[in-house]
């Protein structure tokens, strides 16, 4: 770890980043698109400032600024990874330079729009990565509420979107938007919910089915899950359904329906 330090320090002691190593750096990192290059040097250079106990801005917020506000927002909104764009985003927060709050809100502009406007599953998943960071999240979660009316989040948790969506949909629910969850119950009908997942691949519509449950027991219908299993049986025509899915899934024999 020592030599990461002289590496990023021309004058350790002193605590004075290289400048010239940081603008090369950013130069690259913007003229390669590596918005996860750049979000795993920013953490990096975080361990070692707080392993070391620098006290200056440090080279991790050295770098943030030579990205700039402009690039590190094109690299923002053109990364279609949520887990890249988080942990860009963190690293941002742990540099502490000063656009980090533009970034913040840019992705919750992004996420917004996956949210209002197409179900995209990215949208919730990346939304409850921010609002579970123990530094951003809070924050976070406040800005996204203040962005998306609870029943876009709503609409995607009901059967017209697609097995995989509704589980980060749900989840979202259960965890920023906790007033959607009995209007949601009160209008679940397990029949049409296994039919619109009858398609879906055997794993994702089993953890949809779990994700389900979970919210359905949050409106104090505690039964929900097991209740999803036992129709599942009745609409498939077929005893331990989703076990049976599994099992041809396995063994390379599965169609995408029973």
């Amino acid at each position: 770890m020592s030599g990461a330090r002289e590496l990023l320090y021309t004058n350790p002691g002193a605590e004075v980043p290289d400048e010239k190593l940081a603008r090369i750096l950013a130069d690259k990192t913007v003229q390669l698109t590596d918005s996860k290059g750049a979000g795993m040097l920013l953490s990096a250079c975080h361990v070692v400032d707080d392993m070391y106990g620098v006290t200056s801005t440090g080279f991790g917020h050295l770098f943030a600024a030579c990205l700039g506000e402009e690039r590190v927002l094109w690299l923002l909104r053109n990364d279609p990874r949520p887990s890249v764009r988080y942990y860009l985003i963190k690293g941002l927060w742990e540099s502490q330079v000063p656009f980090r709050y533009a970034c913040l809100d840019a992705a919750r502009d992004i996420i917004a729009a996956a949210i209002m406007t197409g179900r995209r599953v990215w949208g919730p998943k990346l939304a409850l990565q921010l609002a579970a960071d123990p530094e951003i999240g809070q924050e976070f979660a406040a800005r996204l509420r203040e962005s998306i009316p609870p029943h876009f989040v709503l609409r995607g948790m009901e059967r017209h979107s697609s097995a995989e969506s509704q589980v980060e949909f749900h989840r979202l629910a259960r965890a920023l938007y906790a007033e959607v969850i009995t209007p949601y119950a009160k209008t679940f009908r397990t029949e049409r919910f296994l039919g619109a997942i009858a398609g879906a691949l055997p794993v994702s519509a089993i953890e949809c089915c779990r994700e389900v449950g979970r919210t359905l027991a949050d409106a104090d219908y505690p039964k929900g899950g097991s209740d999803i299993v036992r129709a599942a049986d009745e609409v498939f025509a077929e005893a331990d359904a989703w076990t049976n899915r599994l099992s041809r899934t396995r063994s390379g024999n599965s169609s995408r329906r029973p």
